[in-house]
């Protein structure tokens, strides 16, 4: 009976190392990878009815996937929303992509609102990411 025990804690032992190194080695590629994630966004004004907005994203990470959510808000003086527009973009390790979105501004609209999140896709499942947001100059107003 003495030697089952032992060898039960010794098996036991065992999986509970393979289980620390993995989730290890999982966590340290996931915070690596979020190092090598470059994102970069342009804003350009023509005349006082047109924006211009692109966003670059490139991803040198390893083994996952790289969920891209990028949303764009236009808001009236009150702060209340007039539009939204997105797109959601998935990048595999190594990609890159660029997202060119053209804002036609009304009278009404004050301001807008650029937001990217980033997100790495694990086993299906958004593990680990961040936020960005940016406010956008559209010129209009009342």
């Amino acid at each position: 009976m003495l030697i089952k025990m032992r060898n039960l804690i010794r098996a036991l032992k065992i999986i509970s190392y393979i289980i620390w190194l993995s989730v290890t080695l999982l966590g340290t590629t996931a915070f690596y990878n979020l190092t090598t994630i470059q994102t970069d966004f342009e804003t350009t004004t023509q005349g006082y009815d047109k924006v211009i907005i692109t966003v670059s994203v490139s991803y040198r990470g390893y083994l996952y996937d790289l969920e891209v959510c990028i949303n764009f808000t236009l808001y009236d003086d009150l702060g209340n929303i007039i539009s939204r527009n997105g797109t959601v973009i998935y990048l595999r390790p190594g990609g890159s992509t660029s997202s060119t979105v053209v804002l036609h501004v009304t009278p009404d609209v004050a301001s807008g609102m650029l937001s990217i999140f980033l997100a790495q896709i694990i086993f299906g499942h958004e593990f680990i990411g961040f936020h960005i947001e940016e406010p956008i100059e559209v010129g209009g107003g009342s």
